[in-house]
């Protein structure tokens, strides 16, 4: 019966089946097809564009598309011509076919099932079909049969009672009455009669009875949010949810990080700079807080659901840990790797991509200019950062000791450092952030170190402040977030802020007989703080595997030393982090 779909006069809609280019996360599918009518199901996105390229030189003779949207298959259809007539499917034709002027099927897509019509002459083979992973996605359509495939592990499948034994909706005991069909060669459907000895075949699409539309795509729903975890090169965290649907039974759930194949040499897709460091958010019980963990590759993570239980499990990219590349070619590359969620003692398997891209390659991809292109040293610290400084140390100068001894309190305040395109860090009194109108443009945002160099048409202003430093321009800091930073602040014997200045004592008030003020410290003190913020590299504390450790959020020790207050210096120190609020790198 399938000859007809070859006839003339078939009437098809247009399906404008564009296949955009994959960006990253590679796998390769093998689909198996013998001579004669072949049903199949694709779980990755292929990166070809066309059906010409994913079956050139192959003895394909048509794909058939069912267009669900305009028909449906009763129940009481008989198996052996389990399709549609001709207006019911979208179709291509070989080019070297006459009639391959009515094809209206241009590409294929993933989570979609075909009928691929494979020369009767030919020997059985396979093509392999690379792109992207994607998640199993239907549209069932209830009170009908549909052309559907599913997410089996290629070396130990799922048998379909075990596969549909929480989906009230399809009955799978009916034995000759169940509604479960594969295909032959010969177009012709076969009953499913046994579902609990029958396997499911990866790669395979089946015609699937069901009364209404199914809750679950799967026994094992996987949720991410859109068709991939992309963390492009601003977030830092994203979530993935597994579900367990059955009322009765658990379910254990594994995830594990796998690499990603490299992408295609042709096409425009973006190199593979490696894999995406991942780490995973745990709960520690026994401290009671939340604590990342390295997700390390090939290692599953594993849990057993409680019937109906949802796992939550939030991932966060360590931009920090980023492996060093230089892109080849004008594409661009980004970090690339696949998370492959298995369950049902491994029978049931999907897959997910994941992407991440450093605002570098990203930058060197997108530069016209390539002679003097950015690097990562001019770019990896820069923008304004914000954060708080915990001391609980503090020497004990009566006994002209240098030894610290622990606080009975805690003292904290806030921290504010700016760097420059350069990498000059300044530690910051204060701070504007104001939307600047411009001549050339609308405007933009703008940081300011000062109030009276806020333009008077300036909206939208936002200030931060610490109180813990006196008033000053920003005090210029050497070294780097790769080490450490030093710098020196100086209150001056007649800043208003001295705490030996006092306006109204004539013994502290720095003025001679005649109130001139003394240009020296004659009745008050200089006091200085030499200031050295200490970067560590996490080893000693979790914060290294949080994803945005080394990047957006960084820290250490804080040790200060004042002198001038009394006799002996104070030596105080403690704990600081900080982290990146803004990119601006400019400070007016």
């Amino acid at each position: 019966m399938f000859e007809r779909f070859g006839g003339r006069g078939v009437f098809v809609l247009v399906l404008l089946a564009f296949v955009l280019p994959c960006s990253a996360q590679w796998m390769t599918q093998q689909v198996d097809l013998k001579p004669g009518w072949n049903a199949i199901y694709l779980n990755v996105q292929p990166a070809a564009e066309s059906i010409d390229a994913l079956f050139e030189g192959q003895p394909v003779e048509s794909v058939w598309m069912w267009n669900k949207r305009f028909s449906t298959i009763d129940f009481d259809v008989d198996p052996n011509t389990l399709l549609p007539d001709d207006p019911h499917w979208l179709v291509w034709f070989p080019a070297s076919n006459p009639e391959s002027f009515l094809r209206r099927l241009f590409g294929m897509s993933a989570s979609s099932a075909y009928l691929v019509k494979v020369d009767p002459t030919a020997a059985p083979f396979s093509v392999l079909i690379k792109g992207q992973p994607r998640l199993p996605s239907y549209e069932w359509v209830p009170h009908a049969l549909n052309l559907v495939g599913f997410p089996a592990n290629p070396s130990h499948p799922p048998l379909f009672s075990d596969f549909f034994q929480h989906t009230d909706c399809i009955d799978t005991t009916r034995g000759f009455e169940n509604e479960l069909y594969s295909l032959g060669v010969d177009g012709k459907g076969q009953c499913i009669v046994a579902p609990a000895r029958t396997p499911i075949i990866p790669g395979a699409a089946y015609w699937i009875g069901c009364g209404m539309a199914p809750k679950h795509t799967t026994p094992m729903p996987v949720d991410v949010r859109g068709l991939e975890m992309n963390f492009g090169t601003v977030l830092s965290e994203q979530d993935m949810t597994v579900i367990n649907p059955s009322n009765t039974d658990s379910l254990t759930v594994s995830i594990r990080q796998i690499a990603s194949e490299n992408p295609p040499e042709d096409g425009a897709f973006l190199e593979r700079a490696g894999d995406v460091p991942l780490s995973h958010l745990v709960y520690n019980a026994m401290e009671h807080h939340w604590d990342w963990v390295d997700l390390v590759m090939g290692e599953p993570l594993s849990k057993t659901l409680a019937p109906g239980e949802e796992w939550l499990v939030r991932f966060g990219v360590r931009r920090g840990d980023f492996a060093t590349y230089h892109p080849t070619g004008t594409n661009g590359a980004s970090y690339q790797s696949v998370l492959e969620i298995s369950g049902f003692d491994g029978s049931v398997l999907c897959h997910v991509g994941v992407e991440a891209q450093n605002e570098t390659l990203k930058a060197l991809a997108l530069k016209e200019d390539s002679e003097n292109p950015p690097t990562e040293a001019q770019h990896a610290d820069k923008g304004l950062w914000v954060g708080d400084v915990v001391l609980n140390q503090v020497n004990c100068p009566a006994y002209s000791s240098t030894n610290l001894l622990s606080t009975d309190s805690l003292c904290s305040f806030r921290m504010i450092v700016h760097v420059d395109d350069s990498g000059q860090a300044k530690l910051l009194q204060e701070i504007f952030m104001a939307w600047a109108p411009l001549s050339t443009t609308n405007g933009t945002y703008q940081l300011y170190a000062d109030r009276t160099d806020l333009p008077a048409n300036a909206t939208q202003i936002s200030r931060i402040s610490s109180v813990n430093f006196p008033f000053m321009e920003p005090v210029v800091l050497s070294g780097s977030f790769s080490n450490a930073l030093t710098g020196t602040i100086t209150l001056d014997c007649n800043d208003p802020l001295n705490p030996f200045l006092h306006r109204y004592n004539p013994m502290h008030d720095n003025k001679d007989w005649d109130y001139n003020t003394h240009s020296n410290a004659v009745e008050t003190l200089t006091v200085s703080r030499e200031i050295t913020m200490e970067f560590s590299d996490g080893t000693s504390s979790n914060a290294v595997a949080h994803p945005l450790w080394g990047v957006d959020m960084n820290g250490g020790v804080y040790r200060e030393t004042l002198t001038g207050l009394r006799a002996q210096p104070i030596l105080v120190e403690g704990i600081f982090s900080l982290r990146r609020i803004s990119t601006l790198h400019t400070l007016n």
